[in-house]
């Protein structure tokens, strides 16, 4: 639904290219899963939460020449541990509407950090406050390993000492790479 309002909005398909999508989702190794709306077009299942890939391959996608990018921030949508069935980027990335764009996708389960090579975070984002803890600095979706989070987690004053000290630094959890298809 997003993309042709969008092609409305900027003077229509002829005057509209794509250069860059980011799916900022939860996901599973069958892609990102919705749970405010029910998935109507090719849904992956009968509970709706995810779209099989005959929904995404609808998507009428008007790409730039050159550059095109696609990324999916979500855990494990490009985990490469399992069938290629079951990596989702990997199979967007073959869809005919995706062609010569790169599609990235998380290695293994993905969390907030307040910078893109390292899995740091606060206790304050951990906790559900109603939204709010999403607004206490930058966020990246990492990759990391389970186990991991407890070591990730420091106060807002440790905050600035970690990302200043290359030392400290490198005592954090680093962040898994992303893969590109």
């Amino acid at each position: 639904e997003i993309i042709p309002k969008y092609y409305d909005k900027y003077g229509g398909k002829g005057k509209v290219q794509i250069k860059e999508i980011g799916v900022f989702s939860h996901s599973g190794l069958d892609g990102p899963i919705c749970y405010d709306t029910k998935i109507t077009i090719c849904p992956y299942n009968e509970k709706g939460m995810q779209m099989a890939m005959c929904g995404w391959e609808q998507i009428d996608l008007v790409w730039v020449k050159q550059d095109a990018i696609c990324v999916f921030y979500g855990c494990n949508s490009a985990n490469e541990d399992y069938e290629d069935s079951k990596n989702f980027s990997k199979n967007i990335a073959q869809l005919s509407n995706f062609k010569d764009v790169e599609v990235w996708g998380q290695s293994k389960s993905s969390f907030p950090s307040f910078v893109p090579d390292y899995r740091i975070t606060s206790a304050a984002r951990s906790i559900p406050l109603g939204g709010l803890s999403w607004d206490l600095g930058s966020t990246y979706m990492v990759a990391g390993s389970s186990g991991q989070g407890y070591e990730s987690l420091h106060s807002g004053s440790a905050l600035d000492k970690i990302q200043t000290n290359k030392e400290e630094l490198n005592k954090m959890p680093k962040a898994k790479p992303m893969n590109c298809y």
